[in-house]
């Protein structure tokens, strides 16, 4: 989606959402998968900060981080478990 697409901050907050809700992953090492989610995390803040400027909202930006951390250890599972 083009810059020029979005009309309004709340759009983009919207599908910015939906993109990250989106992403899914598989890795075997519970570390690359934090440091994946930071990455992302990451690339999404630069993004935001640079759109929105002056009116960035902080719980937007924490449920961001909420919808990427997932349920953590719930979904990781230790490949010695896997038989």
């Amino acid at each position: 989606m083009l810059k020029t697409d979005i009309k309004n901050q709340l759009e983009y907050e919207c599908y910015a959402v939906i993109a990250v809700s989106s992403i899914y992953g598989v890795d075997l090492l519970q570390n690359n998968v934090k440091e994946a989610r930071e990455r992302l995390f990451d690339i999404f803040n630069e993004q935001y900060s640079r759109l929105s400027k002056d009116n960035r909202k902080e719980n937007y930006k924490k449920t961001i981080k909420y919808i990427l951390r997932g349920l953590d250890n719930a979904t990781y599972i230790p490949l010695t478990e896997i038989k």
